[in-house]
């Protein structure tokens, strides 16, 4: 999967009209999560040159190590319910996800992501909840485009469109929906697939903690979401994995445990709790598998059911010699 990004990043809303707030809460916050972590897929490689943007990472060889190992591919995974407070209402869930990353170092990268759910009340009344995503991310690490379309019950409920480009340390963001807009961001930030280059490298280098701020775009495309990452020790050696993983000869790659906290953007100080975390086991390619999205009041798993790796050409020489 991808970890979040990729995501997809997760945060508590008011209260939309006739709908409970944790089934909002299923709606806002997976795709950060994956796109952050690329975790609930599996993600793809991220351009050398934004290792500039990289966090608490070491130097740009281990950042040019991590994406040389990455790969293009389309994960799908099976999700379903694994714990339900009283006080979630949540009665019963079961859905699919698939996250899709096609691209080079050269040409750039595209994550198609998509996380349909059927949830069930305490009431007996049930929700389809389906969530689109399409995002672009330039060879440069400096331009993100990214389309976000979450429907309830077949119905378009919330759009975001609309591209951002970094400039140094400051980064403009153009809307397009759901209202054209034009502001900046004054402080660092990762965009979803260079969030889970931070994580290998930082995973490569022995460090057990990442904090980042994600931009994705998602929502109203204005908000920023501070994550923490907690990576575990390496596991090494053959990986009883299932048939799928399996296939892709992942059995013998290194692979870190990985928990993603992510938080409300806040504006005063104090110590805050994750309104959701995302954990994974993370594989040296990007691929990730074991996943879990912890609400807090439920809980959704992931099982990888089917993994396809694109043949996605390299970089020509004449491409490459222009990065």
């Amino acid at each position: 999967m991808v970890t979040p990004c990729s995501p997809p990043i997760g945060w508590k809303r008011q209260q939309r009209a006739g709908a409970g707030t944790a089934m909002n809460n299923l709606i806002d916050g997976p795709y950060r999560a994956i796109a952050a972590a690329a975790i609930l897929s599996a993600v793809m490689a991220v351009p050398a040159a934004a290792g500039r943007a990289v966090p608490n990472v070491s130097d740009a060889a281990s950042h040019d190590a991590v994406v040389a190992d990455l790969i293009s591919h389309r994960a799908v995974f099976d999700m379903k319910l694994t714990d339900s407070k009283a006080s979630s209402s949540i009665a019963g869930l079961n859905g699919r996800m698939v996250f899709e990353t096609i691209g080079s170092t050269c040409d750039g990268f595209t994550i198609n992501f998509r996380f349909v759910t059927q949830v069930e009340d305490s009431q007996g009344n049930s929700r389809l909840t389906d969530m689109r995503t399409t995002t672009f991310e330039d060879a440069s690490g400096e331009r993100f485009e990214f389309l976000t379309q979450t429907y309830i019950d077949e119905k378009l409920v919330e759009e975001s469109k609309g591209s951002a480009v970094r400039d140094g340390e400051t980064t403009t963001v153009r809307l397009d929906k759901p209202e054209k807009k034009t502001f900046t961001i004054g402080k660092r930030i990762l965009f979803p697939t260079q969030h889970l280059v931070a994580m290998l490298s930082a995973a490569r280098s022995g460090e057990a903690f990442l904090p980042a701020n994600i931009y994705d775009g998602s929502e109203t495309g204005e908000k920023i979401f501070p994550t923490a990452t907690t990576i575990g020790k390496r596991i090494d050696g053959p990986d009883t994995l299932d048939a799928k993983a399996a296939d892709a000869d992942m059995s013998k790659l290194p692979r870190w445990p990985v928990t993603v906290g992510y938080f409300e953007p806040v504006s005063t100080g104090g110590e805050a709790l994750p309104t959701y975390e995302m954990s994974f086991l993370l594989y040296g390619n990007g691929i990730s598998r074991d996943v879990k999205i912890d609400y807090g009041d439920f809980s959704v798993a992931g099982k990888l059911v089917n993994l396809e790796i694109h043949d996605v050409p390299g970089c020509s020489a004449d491409k490459a010699g222009a990065q």
